[in-house]
């Protein structure tokens, strides 16, 4: 397959170069394909899913604080005070 600089002519070249066997052994860094799976998913679980547990648990808390928010005077920001002197 010639080079291409395109974003598609990459993806089919590494569409190309994958292996046949889902067993194999990678070998650059030698790990068996299920171990980095495990790998993968755990990564996964512990940087995406197990936060958006007490991110849902406090939107309650984020929308009273909101509505707190609303509800109080507002006052001069910086700006405005600077234009008006």
């Amino acid at each position: 397959m010639p080079a291409t600089s395109s974003c598609l002519g990459e993806l089919a070249e590494m569409s190309t170069a994958r292996p046949r066997d889902p067993g194999r052994v990678y070998a650059p860094h030698r790990v068996a394909l299920a171990p980095a799976l495990v790998g993968v998913l755990a990564y996964r679980l512990f940087t995406f899913w197990l936060p958006i547990v007490p991110a849902v648990a406090l939107l309650p808390a984020l929308r009273r604080l909101g509505d707190e928010l609303d509800e109080l005077p507002r006052t001069a920001t910086v700006g405005e005070a600077a234009a008006r002197a």
